[in-house]
């Protein structure tokens, strides 16, 4: 069910010279040959129902690559299926398999490779388009250096309080699915300060900083661990926010009324407001959300709306205070500012900084 578009970008990681990161970016569409529908159990949508492919795979240009084959079965009706397909090219093949849901984006794990992709490692996000196209986009690893395998051990693992690994929830690659399935976002990890990372996942090991999900998570990670978790992830490459459906999110709108959240929160965010002493988001993590490592400040370029919501939200309440650690003039600042911020302003800023790229 899938024809693919492919562009590769090639990323090369800051601390070392080892090419790490890839992304390829795929289109898929069932136009020219469909995916053939079994419909096992009760009649129509049905748990055991499944979609059968082998397809041409394509460049952007129509130009015939390989072919795209594998399989998918309903798991959870109206939901999510359990798929698996393989991307063959010339020089060799990407295996891929997990969930996918029907709505919103999906990450399955890259699972093997043969001959040019031996060895690698990774994921695929999944989202289908309006036109009924599958946007796919690969982030994966072929040559790691130690560190880099130790981490991703750190990352995919799950200690004994803990619940959750963290690439469950932030992905391997810092990048987390967007869905409108659950109320709370994951925040993107990739490209963020190493010194604000650490510090905030030494906040929720100590307790500082709480949250459901992070409970107990880290609570038998050692300093040098949380230290090397960090390092691995401020290493990520960002994902483009153009990525982002602003419609995929539990705060139904559309584009349309996006963008006027957009232009709204810009004002906020650039300016501020005197009158009720809101000061200019700028101030502290600059023009484009690109932060300022020195003052603690974190980047915001890209992070999802619903997450921006739930932190100024959550600093308003009083139930997040870690910001009176940082240094100087700069403590307390979000608590302070966030209290003067009503629902609307909330909604225009973390619009506004969604949209912001890289």
């Amino acid at each position: 069910m899938k024809i693919l578009k492919l562009t590769v970008l090639i990323s090369y990681l800051a601390f070392t010279h080892t090419v790490l990161a890839h992304t390829l970016i795929t289109y898929a569409d069932a136009k020219t040959s469909p995916a053939v529908y079994m419909d096992n159990g009760k009649e129509g949508d049905s748990i055991g129902d499944q979609w059968i492919f082998d397809q041409p795979l394509l460049d952007e240009h129509g130009n015939k690559l390989g072919s795209n084959s594998g399989f998918c079965i309903r798991t959870q009706v109206g939901h999510s299926s359990q798929c698996q397909w393989t991307l063959t090219f010339k020089h060799g093949t990407i295996e891929v398999s997990g969930r996918e849901f029907d709505q919103g984006e999906s990450a399955v794990s890259i699972s093997g490779g043969t001959e040019k992709y031996r060895g690698i490692s990774g994921e695929l996000i999944t989202i289908k388009q309006p036109n009924g196209t599958f946007k796919q986009t690969l982030l994966y690893s072929l040559t790691l250096k130690k560190n880099e395998r130790s981490a991703l051990l750190l990352i995919n693992g799950v200690r004994e309080n803990a619940h959750y690994a963290c690439s469950e929830c932030h992905s391997e690659t810092g990048n987390p699915v967007i869905t409108d399935k659950y109320d709370k976002q994951s925040p993107i990890l990739a490209g963020q300060y190493r010194d604000y990372l650490k510090t905030q996942l030494l906040h929720f090991k100590s307790g500082r900083r709480y949250s459901k999900e992070m409970e107990n998570v880290l609570r038998d990670y050692t300093e040098a661990e949380i230290t090397q978790i960090a390092d691995y992830f401020s290493a990520q490459h960002l994902l483009s926010s153009k990525r982002v459906n602003p419609t995929i999110d539990t705060l139904v709108h559309n584009k349309a009324e996006d963008a006027l959240w957009i232009k709204q929160g810009k004002l906020l965010y650039e300016m501020g407001e005197e009158q009720r002493n809101i000061l200019a988001c700028v101030n502290c993590h600059g023009e484009k959300g690109q932060g300022n490592a020195n003052d603690y400040s974190p980047m915001l370029t890209g992070q999802h709306a619903r997450y921006i919501r739930m932190t100024l939200s959550a600093y308003r309440d009083g139930s997040r205070t870690t910001d009176k650690y940082l240094p100087g003039s700069i403590s307390n600042t979000m608590s302070k500012l966030s209290k003067q911020l009503t629902d609307d302003d909330i909604k225009y800023l973390a619009a506004y900084i969604q949209s912001l790229n890289p």
